[in-house]
């Protein structure tokens, strides 16, 4: 889970285009308003995914099979 709010996709890659204009992350941090480990964090996640998007999130498993769910479904529709 994470401890702040998550930035935009704009923001993301603003982070990478000043980091491509050889600017330091600090002064990246600076200027954007953030950390400079969130600017890290997205420089390195940009450099193994090569992409600005989140990463896909696990779920929660669900407690019901298929076949109970469809039970569920017909019973509740019969009333």
């Amino acid at each position: 889970m994470g401890k702040a709010r998550e930035i935009s996709g704009e923001v993301r890659s603003a982070i990478v285009v000043l980091h491509n204009e050889d600017k330091s992350k600090r002064e990246i941090a600076l200027q954007l308003k953030l950390s400079k480990t969130c600017v890290h964090g997205t420089i390195t996640r940009y450099r193994e995914a090569g992409t600005f998007e989140d990463r896909s999130r696990s779920r929660r498993p669900r407690a019901t099979t298929a076949s109970e769910y469809h039970f569920i479904v017909v019973t509740s529709k019969q009333k």
